[in-house]
């Protein structure tokens, strides 16, 4: 099963083949931003307002959890089962059954603003920032990850691990990196990094890369890339999301020209 968000138009599921709307537009709370599949069932959906939990019952209709302020855009459920929700302007917040803890800039955050959010090898939490480069959680304090360890630039685009266990961030005109041993090495990027922009980056079963941003979809098997799109109306341009599912597929989001997807 896949959710799919659409802000204009509300959200979608994908199961069987077959893609349904699962709730209008107008009985969501606010633009959906981010969707997660819940590990107890049904899905967890940061909007413009808030997050909300949605049951898996045909009828069910979005619960907000309480103290958790939007726009969430980054939602991860680590392998302790806690939630954590990034938000845009208002810090992170971690959500342990009924309780809700949060962090800011105040606290040590690199930063309010929350891009994206990923899970090491290890369990630690890593933490993706518009302008304070990246952050570790790592026994209950946040350890910076920015300039002045290497980056070129302080905005975090996206923050996963590959197959293998290193992890990999994308940055705004900053670079490709990835975080091995603890180092951070800089990757080879299709263009000039100051022209460079990630803004969707996926692995296949055989650790090839994919990176998704307003020029189109690459493909890179650790010698070369192949660009998908080169044509002005290229329908794989303006890519904003990217994910393999469980046979193998790709499935493309793009900003203006929909959803597509890669049989495997």
């Amino acid at each position: 099963r896949i959710a799919l968000e659409a802000r204009a138009a509300g959200l979608f599921v994908q199961r069987g083949g077959a893609i349904k709307r699962r709730l209008s537009h107008g009985g969501l709370p606010g633009d959906i931003l981010s969707v997660r599949a819940a590990r107890s069932g049904g899905l967890w959906l940061g909007t413009s307002t808030g997050l909300f939990q949605l049951a898996d019952a045909a009828d069910a209709q979005p619960v907000a959890v309480p103290a958790v302020r939007g726009p969430v855009v980054a939602l991860l459920e680590d392998r302790d089962g806690t939630l954590w929700a990034g938000s845009w302007g208002q810090g992170l917040f971690r959500i342990t059954g009924t309780r809700v803890d949060s962090w800011t800039a105040r606290d040590g955050l690199p930063d309010d603003f929350i891009r994206t959010l990923a899970e090491d090898n290890e369990g630690d939490l890593w933490i993706g920032t518009r302008s304070g480069g990246l952050g570790r959680w790592k026994d209950t304090r946040i350890v910076p990850l920015g300039a002045a360890e290497g980056m070129a630039g302080n905005y975090a685009t996206t923050v996963m691990t590959d197959p293998f266990g290193d992890l990999w961030l994308g940055t705004w005109r900053g670079g490709l990196y990835r975080i091995r041993d603890g180092r951070l090495e800089s990757q080879p990027t299709p263009f000039a990094t100051l022209y460079f922009t990630l803004r969707a980056l996926a692995f296949d079963s055989r650790g090839r890369q994919w990176f998704g941003n307003w020029e189109g979809l690459f493909e890179f098997d650790g010698h070369a890339y192949r660009r998908y799109a080169t044509a002005a109306d290229s329908p794989y341009r303006r890519v904003s999301a990217l994910l393999f599912d469980h046979t193998g597929g790709l499935w493309v989001g793009t900003a203006d020209q929909g959803l597509f997807r890669f049989p495997a």
